[in-house]
């Protein structure tokens, strides 16, 4: 999986047959109010989960259920996903992907990104009074 600028794009390139995914690029920031697209790579018809997951002292749980069960077939899918307002702030946060081969029972993969940090969004000190304009 990787982040890229444009929309801040989650890009995992996974395939069950190296069983790699690309999660090194995962912004340190993500925003509340923000929406990013998530977008993976598949050689393979797959199950696929993605969970946002917060570390604990002793590991790590998911905190949110992006979608589980979700078919993707080649060349790969997708989410966007819309940063909440509820979605606590904090660090130690990371994405976590998982697939299960449907043509190959028994195999697949699974990745965690880096952790990373969910932040309330900037607001514009020079904003009219009564209104707040957001930095995005």
């Amino acid at each position: 999986m990787k982040f890229t600028t444009a929309l801040s794009v989650l890009a995992a390139s996974a395939s069950i047959a190296s069983a790699k995914s690309l999660l090194d690029d995962v912004p340190s920031k993500i925003t509340v109010g923000e929406t990013y697209n998530i977008e993976w790579s598949s050689d393979a018809k797959e199950k696929s989960e993605l969970l946002l997951v917060h570390k604990t002292a002793s590991g790590w749980e998911p905190t949110e259920t992006f979608f589980k069960n979700k078919i993707t077939e080649q060349p790969g899918g997708n989410y966007t996903w819309k940063v909440g307002k509820s979605t606590p702030t904090g660090d130690g946060y990371a994405l976590w992907l998982s697939a299960a081969s449907l043509k190959n029972p028994g195999t697949g993969y699974a990745d965690l990104s880096k952790w990373f940090e969910i932040v309330a969004p900037e607001i514009d000190a020079a904003a009219p009074e009564g209104r707040e304009d957001l930095k995005i």
